[in-house]
């Protein structure tokens, strides 16, 4: 692995490429689009979360600067 890509980076093209094999072993030349598949939609569920979160951290902000 080289390590100008980042640790992030790497990481998810592994996991990635893991959850490809599992699953082409049970689903053959699909493995790779479902691994894909999974990949995009965590990575949407993680923008939600932080787009949440950004909305708590104000109101929370404001509660501290008031405390």
């Amino acid at each position: 692995m080289t390590q100008d890509a980042g640790d992030g980076i790497e990481g998810g093209r592994d996991l990635v490429g893991a959850m490809s094999d599992q699953f082409s072993a049970a689903h053959g030349n699909l493995g790779l689009r479902y691994a894909l598949l999974i990949s995009t939609t965590s990575f949407v569920a993680g923008g939600v979360a932080f787009l949440m979160s950004a909305r708590k951290a104000r109101t929370n902000v404001a509660k501290a600067a008031s405390f």
